[in-house]
């Protein structure tokens, strides 16, 4: 590989030499004698025909699928996790119908963010009164007695857990 230092009249390959642009940077070099036909019709580049059939299938059945995207989920990211996938599960061996179930699956369960207090529970002491009286709620100065006060007895435990 070497680089050039005029800009070629043409980039490609011509004569066996081969012109390209890297990095802003013109280069030649010797051209490749592996061509297209060559690695599909001989034995030698067998395995990879099948991967490039099994990457085929794959985003036919992830362009299928991100087809039902709504317009405003569709990003190109997701195309191609989706292809990932779908790799995945051929090589596995699983037949084509339920790798688009799976797909299907993947694009439904989008991750949400917890809430902070989620599953936390909130403990209130509050002064204990009797149907008579109005509560008195803490203000700010209130202390939450300790476990080993005497007038425990004399608050209610009110534990509040949020559900969404």
């Amino acid at each position: 590989m070497a680089r050039l230092l005029q800009p070629p009249s043409f980039y490609g390959t011509c004569y066996g030499i081969c012109t390209y642009k890297m990095y802003g940077q013109d280069f030649i070099r010797k051209a490749s004698s592996l061509t297209g036909e060559r690695v599909k019709t001989e034995a030698v580049f067998k395995n990879t025909m099948s991967w490039a059939h099994r990457l085929a299938a794959a985003s036919r059945l992830a362009s299928a699928v991100y087809a039902m995207l709504p317009v405003s989920r569709r990003k190109y990211a997701i195309y191609r996790k989706l292809t990932g996938k779908a790799m995945r599960l051929l090589k596995e061996g699983i037949a084509e119908g339920m790798v688009v179930v799976e797909l299907m699956i993947v694009i439904r369960l989008r991750k949400r963010k917890r809430k902070k207090n989620m599953g936390k529970v909130t403990v209130l002491y509050l002064p204990a009164y009797s149907m008579h009286q109005s509560p008195v709620l803490p203000g700010p100065g209130y202390k939450k007695p300790s476990r080993f006060s005497a007038g425990r007895s004399n608050y209610v435990r009110v534990e509040s857990k949020r559900s969404c």
